[in-house]
């Protein structure tokens, strides 16, 4: 055995340099980890008093960061997101991912509502979102509300004075931090597709919290891989139904990519405010699977209530004069009562199986008002699913 040398230590988080996955370590590991870079491996276990058995070994050989001398690439699992342990969504328990797939993977196991920071900023040749937008989210729902737990571990509730009463009670709601940005952009969107997959195949409710909206896709892409039939409700001023070109996933056609997955029966676009392109117009109009509803038609809207739903929500679907801190900005959007009327109509009666909250930009946001507007969002949604 020997110490992989492609790895970067920033504080107590060690990355793989070559896979992309990430450990959070104790102090005492880390300084374990930089001995065996000075004295070599078989020293620095010996002077610990470790050894091939003890349990952080294994997880240091599972991630690649201790090299038996054989590829281990596919053996690297990408559940394994970096924990914030300073802060987390609403100061809910922080959560292991790797675990509670595997665990929930038993039917007799309840829901789990988890909050998965997806910080990723690459998907506009434009405007670059700050990277730091899901933390600074994170940050600011602590301004907010605590959502506090019982002695079971479930939640006391809430009380919602939309609904007028106590809402989100008994639920089981964890943090489980960041899929931390990769140098490359493929093996990012690799590692999101498998975390997605893993995720629908369990008793995982998922938040996912962008980053840019081009991360709806391989995270659309790995539920379309456990091989049920589900819908997408679509919230955005914007179609993102430019043609896809030479396989290149952006945030502008990721709803054109969507639309080619087999088992995603239905689209619905709801809160369009924008201006389309005569290509994203055609697009649109000639696919069956999409259904596009203009700004306020909430009315209009019939969304198969037998289907699962995955529910992507851009926020510059709001009008700028609600939040104004995104890289679109657009007029005569949704306001308040426009959201709270399409979560009691539609999203309170749906089998809703995952949602993504996308292009907030922190660096917009001098005040952080947009941040406490869209964490209030995330409550709403919490009081009606």
């Amino acid at each position: 055995m020997k110490l992989s040398h492609d790895f970067t230590i920033e504080g107590r988080i060690i990355t793989n340099s070559t896979f992309g996955n990430s450990l959070e370590l104790s102090n005492d590991l880390i300084q374990f980890i930089l001995e065996s870079q000075d004295k070599g491996l078989e020293q620095a276990m010996s002077n610990w008093r470790l050894n091939i058995d003890d349990d952080i070994i294994k997880i240091l050989l599972d991630n690649g960061f201790i090299l038996k001398g054989e590829s281990i690439y596919e053996t690297i699992d990408p559940l394994h997101t970096t924990v914030n342990y300073n802060r987390t969504f609403f100061s809910v328990s922080n959560g292991n991912l790797y675990f509670d797939v595997d665990s929930s993977s038993n039917d007799s196991i309840e829901d789990i509502y988890g909050f998965i920071g997806v910080p990723y900023n690459r998907g506009s040749l434009v405007y670059n979102i700050d990277i730091d937008s899901p933390d600074y989210l994170r940050e600011k729902s602590n301004d907010i509300l605590d959502i506090t737990v019982n002695s079971e571990g479930k939640t006391s509730g809430f009380y919602s004075t939309v609904q007028e009463e106590y809402v989100f009670q008994n639920c089981i709601i964890r943090d489980y931090g960041d899929v931390v940005q990769q140098n490359s952009v493929n093996s990012y969107f690799k590692s999101l597709t498998q975390i997605a997959s893993k995720v629908a195949n369990s008793n995982i409710k998922p938040i996912y919290i962008g980053g840019d909206h081009a991360v709806t896709y391989p995270i659309v892409k790995g539920i379309n891989s456990v091989g049920f039939p589900f819908q997408v409700v679509h919230l955005d001023a914007h179609s993102d139904t430019s043609p896809p070109s030479n396989g290149i996933i952006h945030h502008s056609n990721i709803i054109s990519l969507i639309s080619n997955l087999e088992n995603v029966k239905s689209i619905y676009q709801l809160g369009l405010s924008g201006f389309l392109t005569s290509d994203e117009l055609s697009y649109a109009n000639q696919n069956e699977k999409i259904k596009a509803y203009i700004k306020r038609d909430i009315n209009e809207v019939e969304i198969n209530p037998n289907l699962p739903v995955y529910l992507t929500i851009d926020v510059d679907v709001f009008d700028s004069s609600v939040i104004p801190s995104v890289s679109y900005p657009n007029y005569y959007g949704w306001n308040s009562d426009d959201f709270i009327r399409f979560l009691k109509d539609h999203v309170s009666k749906l089998n809703i199986i995952g949602i993504d909250i996308v292009e907030y930009d922190k660096s917009k946001d001098p005040y952080g008002s947009s941040a406490i507007y869209i964490n209030n969002i995330i409550l709403e949604i919490l009081a009606n699913i």
